[in-house]
């Protein structure tokens, strides 16, 4: 993912290869919208904020099929209106003909949706470690990189040590909190494996969970609901566009919850065998545990390489 300028993808076209997803920053693509509809809507500003919503509406549409019987019409309605007809212009040269780097149904599961950590990288490693200088040389180019690395090797190893959560992993707290508060309608459409859950705030938005990966064992992972991240899947945007388990995903787990195995039972069960109980045995904990203690040994190696 990168802004619309084609000079970062081409460089890493030539470097690594081509790639599955090629990704307009969703911030950089609302930002040329709301610039160029007052550049080029002048007149009527009435129009520009309609034409504004119906691109958010565009960008923002999950469905696939939805998308491209909207888009025709919405192009058409532009250039019949000659007060948005340069728009329209603008908008079928440089948007129509990229529609899957932009529009949020084309970038389902990629779990990105803007590329300013990246940006803030940059900004940080220009005025903070090349102090504001514009660099000419390649030693304190690398010097400066070298003392980045090291910065923020430096962080990760206090996070690990601190037992600091992951943005992902607070995120999916906060929703697991909401799920709680919700209380949906929802319809099992295959025996544990597909659910019809309907929205808490439109009740005519209907999302599908499905389970798609029972096997996965990854760390960003909810401890209530005893699945991760991959466990499951949504229509919804926030897990199809941001990647994140959505509160429906979290809904769906404290439903199955409440129909599996009494806590009394658990007790007495096979500690071995596979169910959906949640408990987290001592082996779980230990495996996470020497997991964390090799990652920070791993960054102390690699720390010790910069200062030698």
């Amino acid at each position: 993912m990168s802004d619309m300028a084609p000079q970062f993808y081409n460089a890493w076209r030539l470097v690594v290869g081509e790639v599955p997803h090629r990704l307009h920053c969703a911030w950089h693509v609302d930002k040329s919208f709301r610039d160029n509809c007052r550049r080029l809507i002048k007149n009527n500003k009435d129009k520009m904020v309609q034409v504004y919503k119906s691109l958010r509406t565009l960008m923002d549409e999950q469905d696939a099929t939805t998308f491209e019987a909207l888009l025709p019409t919405f192009v058409q309605q532009l250039h019949n209106d000659c007060d948005t007809a340069a728009f329209a212009h603008f908008f079928q040269l440089h948007y129509c003909t990229c529609t899957d780097s932009w529009a949020y149904c084309y970038r389902s599961n990629c779990g990105i949706n803007t590329n300013m950590h990246l940006e803030r990288m940059n900004g940080s490693f220009k005025h903070v470690y090349q102090r504001g200088k514009k660099n000419k040389r390649l030693d304190s180019a690398i010097y400066a990189l070298m003392n980045l690395a090291y910065e923020k090797e430096f962080d990760r190893l206090t996070s690990i040590c601190k037992g600091k959560y992951i943005k992902k992993l607070s995120e999916l707290k906060k929703r697991h909190a909401a799920s709680k508060e919700q209380h949906c309608i929802n319809v099992e459409m295959e025996i544990g494996k597909e659910w019809a859950v309907r929205s808490s705030s439109d009740e005519h938005a209907i999302y599908t969970v499905r389970l798609v990966n029972a096997d996965c064992m990854c760390h960003i992972r909810c401890s209530e609901c005893a699945v991760c991240i991959h466990t499951y899947s949504c229509t919804c945007a926030d897990n199809q566009t941001f990647f994140n388990m959505c509160k429906h995903i979290h809904y769906i787990c404290q439903v199955r919850l409440s129909y599996a195995v009494p806590v009394s039972e658990q007790c007495n069960a096979d500690p071995d065998s596979d169910s959906d109980s949640g408990v987290l045995t001592v082996s779980n904990i230990n495996s996470a545990y020497e997991q964390r203690e090799n990652e920070a040994a791993a960054h102390i190696r690699q720390m010790s390489l910069y200062n030698s």
